[in-house]
């Protein structure tokens, strides 16, 4: 694989070292029809209940059909490494940060914002590393549901669900208290 195809297939993955994750800083980059939730309970019920209202669609599933054609893949063995490289230093980085917010959490001193982040950042990397693992064993334009997921990040807010008229569900973060936006390897302890 040639590095411009490289730099292209490990963009999701970079995405946290930058400002822009979950940031809610650029509305105008979400897909077009997507709904975006200001109600954290109704967000996070739509990514996590088997029994939602009839419009929309199982979150998990719509995921994991998503990755299912490429996941058991020699192609994803190949690229695994390279992915598992490019996030391995935000890990690094993040540690101390992660070490901090449990401190606030023990201390009851931890904003809803922050909260957020120490909950679902996992969530989102390991999200990111599959579109990621889509574009090197797909092609270069990545899986539909992946890279409408990526673009959700991209804007700054949480993928969280999907309608059964094909559009995805996000939260905005930037109602919670505590927002800050900015490089998450920054963020002020």
């Amino acid at each position: 694989m040639s590095d411009p195809d490289l730099s292209l297939v490990l963009e999701p993955v970079r995405l946290p070292f930058s400002e822009r994750l979950f940031s809610a800083a650029h509305r105008e980059a979400l897909p077009d029809g997507t709904e975006a939730l200001t109600d954290l309970d109704r967000a996070m019920l739509l990514e996590n209940s088997q029994e939602l209202p009839p419009e929309y669609r199982i979150w998990q599933d719509v995921q994991a059909n998503a990755v299912s054609p490429f996941y058991c893949t020699d192609a994803y063995a190949t690229i695994s490494t390279d992915i598992e490289e490019a996030v391995a230093p935000f890990w690094e980085q993040w540690e101390p940060i992660r070490m901090t917010l449990v401190k606030r959490r023990l201390r009851k001193t931890q904003t809803e914002f922050e909260n957020f982040v120490n909950t679902l950042l996992y969530d989102a990397v390991e999200q990111l590393k599959q579109v990621s693992a889509a574009r090197h064993c797909l092609s270069p334009d990545g899986e539909p549901v992946l890279e409408a997921l990526f673009r959700v990040y991209h804007a700054g807010f949480y993928p969280c669900g999907w309608r059964r008229d094909n559009n995805i569900v996000c939260f905005d973060p930037s109602v919670l208290e505590g927002h800050w936006i900015g490089c998450l390897l920054d963020y002020p302890t």
